[in-house]
Formats: C-alpha cells, sequence, structure tokens
C-alpha cells in the first residue's frame, strides 16, 4: 500500500516537473518571438527615417511664399498680448493668495484672541470663586472661634 502511494507520488512530481520544463520552454520561444518582432520594428523605423532622409530637409513653408511683415508683427503683437495677460493672471493669483493667507492668518488671530480672553474670564472667575470661598470658610471658622470663646467665659 505504502509502495503504491510512493510510486503514485513519484508519477505526480514527474509529470509537475515535467510541465515546469515545457513552460519554461515556451516561455523562451515567445520571449525570442517577441524580440524577434521587436528588431523587426526596430529596422523598419531606421529605414523609413533614413528615406525620410534622404528625400531633403523638411521646410515649415512652402517654397516660394515669403512671409508677410505685417503679419508678422501681428503675430508678435498678439503672442505679446497673450504673455502679458499671462503674466498679469499670474500677478493678480500671487495678490490674491496672499490676501487669501492674510485673511486665513487674521481668522486664526481673532479666534486665539477670544480663547484668550475667554481662558482669562475662566482663571478670573476661578479666582473670585476661591476668594469668596476663603472668606465664607474664615468668617465661619471666626464665627466657630467667638462661639468658643463665648462658651469658654461662661
Amino acid at each position: 500500500m505504502h509502495e503504491q502511494r510512493y510510486l503514485s507520488e513519484q508519477a505526480e512530481l514527474i509529470k509537475a516537473e515535467e510541465q515546469k520544463r515545457r513552460m519554461g520552454e515556451m516561455k523562451a520561444y515567445l520571449d525570442s518571438q517577441v524580440r524577434e518582432k521587436e528588431s523587426r520594428e526596430a529596422l523598419r523605423k531606421l529605414s523609413e527615417r533614413a528615406e525620410a532622409a534622404s528625400r531633403g530637409p523638411v521646410t515649415v513653408l512652402p517654397v516660394g511664399i515669403e512671409p508677410d511683415p505685417e503679419e508678422e508683427e501681428f503675430v508678435k503683437y498678439a503672442l505679446k498680448k497673450t504673455l502679458d495677460n499671462q503674466v498679469e493672471r499670474k500677478a493678480r493669483d500671487a495678490v490674491d493668495e496672499k490676501a487669501r493667507a492674510l485673511r486665513e492668518d487674521q481668522t486664526t488671530l481673532n479666534a486665539l484672541a477670544i480663547e484668550m480672553r475667554q481662558s482669562r474670564f475662566r482663571e478670573m472667575q476661578d479666582r473670585n470663586e476661591q476668594a469668596e470661598m476663603l472668606s465664607a470658610t474664615w468668617t465661619k471658622q471666626k464665627a466657630l472661634k467667638d462661639m468658643e470663646r463665648a462658651l469658654g467665659k461662661k
């Protein structure tokens, strides 16, 4: 019985190892296919670039059309205006951010001042209550001493 189980376990282990080996071979084959495809693609792109370079330099403007000075000035003016607007907006945003930060700081300082005022008020109340308690205790002690003296004289 043990021998039969041992043999079946061995057979399963052998099958698992064979499966691992086959998977490894398949992975290696697929990796080589991917590398081949990538190298073919790189070679194709390189040949396309070489072909494009052999045609001559690429011009931005069609040959024979000279830029119009008025149009160039208008484009420069439009670009300058756009840039000026961006700078102005950035400056406004910086001022707005500074004002917002200042408002936040002011709100925090106001809240802190209120809290300090309330704390001082509570401390003053505590001192007044303690003074009243001490005064009441002193009055009771004095009354007790007066009663003891009055009883002691009789």
